[in-house]
């Protein structure tokens, strides 16, 4: 009986080890404009312009991303407030805060790496229509993995519709048929949509901007 209540607290003791450190490396972010709601849930967007707010509170750096299907442009600033130094003391200024950027990663979603400590942040967006906005925030593994795997899969696929339009062309010039021809046509059209769609030559041209 004694051991069986030595083992159970040996596994209280690791779960409230466990606990502690997931509360060590605690992430928080928050949009706090125009809805008060965490980054994960989905953030109505109208078309054309609009400015969400977000502030965050982090243990560790994280990247925060979302979709680019519907964005045409998106820029992420952080809010920098103007401190002086007066003698010992140090003031916030009452000025408009400094905006800095981010750094924006080369990905098929738009992705920007944010530091450690509390910072608030402006996300201006540029939407061709009105639909939901999925933000999301992961650790710097978690999202180069999902990155990782993103990338091949759209990469195997594109690579299967591409020599599937030229085996298909081949097919038809032997043929001599026109048929054959269009098909080739609808697969390298299909193969580039979702690449385009997908956003995978911003992973491919990380110089490639959006307008």
């Amino acid at each position: 009986m004694c051991d069986l209540n030595a083992r159970w607290s040996v596994k209280l003791l690791i779960a409230a080890l466990c606990v502690l450190v997931c509360e060590c490396v605690y992430a928080s972010c928050v949009i706090t404009s125009p809805l008060n709601s965490k980054v994960g849930t989905p953030i109505p967007m109208v078309k054309g312009d609009q400015r969400l707010t977000l502030h965050c509170d982090l243990a560790q750096p994280h990247i925060f991303h979302f979709p680019r299907n519907f964005v045409n442009k998106a820029m992420l600033y952080r809010l920098e407030a103007d401190v002086s130094i007066t003698g010992a003391f140090e003031t916030q200024s009452s000025a408009a805060p400094t905006l800095t950027l981010p750094i924006e990663l080369p990905s098929a979603r738009h992705a920007y790496m944010l530091p450690t400590g509390a910072a608030s942040y402006y996300l201006d967006i540029e939407a061709q229509y009105g639909r939901a906005l999925y933000p999301s925030l992961s650790s710097v593994p978690e999202f180069y993995a999902f990155n990782t795997i993103h990338t091949l899969t759209l990469s195997a696929f594109a690579g299967f519709c591409f020599a599937l339009a030229i085996y298909v062309g081949v097919l038809g010039n032997s043929m001599r048929s026109f048929g054959f021809y269009s098909y080739s046509s609808y697969v390298a059209s299909a193969a580039t949509f979702f690449l385009l769609q997908e956003g995978i030559f911003y992973t491919l041209l990380p110089n490639v901007r959006s307008k």
